[in-house]
């Protein structure tokens, strides 16, 4: 032993000593560890937001060209959409105007049956010695609206405006709404049968 030291202990001053410079060198490093695992944490994150933006960026551009290129197309197929539905309405319109005119037409042949009818009655009172004052009257009940409709669907009992149509598409649907409400006479007697009808299609489709 040498003044209280021995070679071991020297060595383990000296190891500790270094140790303790490197500490102090370390130290300043070590307390900035903190601030620098947020600014990494920072810069990923803004990374990983800037891949997302790109990613979106990319779903915007396509969905942008792919709405371009399809608008593109609008013109063409509103001016048939139009052209169509034009033809629609006048179709069902002079549909309407035929029926109409067949209708004022039988509403005349149901007149001259019940002037007929009024006088062959009142000659038949006559002949039985009766008052044939009521006779106008009571023959009345069995002309007018009624008879006239019934005549119509006497000469064609299977007709409908919307015959043959397919009504199981919504948009179809709206779209004959939209054309009757412009295209038939109001009123039209016909028109009940035609709402009767969308609407019994409506619940069947909503029962599917």
């Amino acid at each position: 032993m040498v003044n209280g030291f021995d070679s071991s202990l020297e060595d383990r001053l000296k190891k500790a000593e270094e140790a303790e410079i490197e500490l102090q060198r370390l130290q300043p490093m070590a307390a900035e560890a903190p601030k620098l695992r947020e600014t990494r944490a920072r810069l990923q994150k803004r990374q990983a937001q800037q891949r997302s933006k790109e990613s979106f960026m990319q779903s915007v551009n396509r969905s942008v060209e792919a709405a371009s290129a399809r608008q593109t197309q609008v013109p063409h197929l509103l001016e048939n959409a139009g052209r169509a539905v034009k033809e629609l309405y006048e179709a069902l319109k002079e549909v309407d105007r035929h029926r109409r005119e067949a209708v004022d037409c039988l509403i005349k042949v149901d007149r001259i049956d019940y002037e007929i009818q009024v006088e062959e009655s009142e000659e038949e009172e006559l002949a039985k010695d009766r008052d044939p004052r009521g006779v106008a009257y009571a023959l009345a009940s069995q002309h007018g609206e009624p008879r006239v409709k019934s005549l119509l669907m006497d000469l064609d009992p299977e007709f409908a405006f919307l015959n043959g149509c397919d009504l199981t598409n919504a948009m179809v649907r709206d779209t004959v709404k939209f054309v009757m409400s412009h295209a038939l006479s109001v009123p039209n007697h016909e028109i009940p049968a035609m709402e009767q009808a969308l609407a019994e299609t409506m619940e069947e489709v909503a029962e599917q």
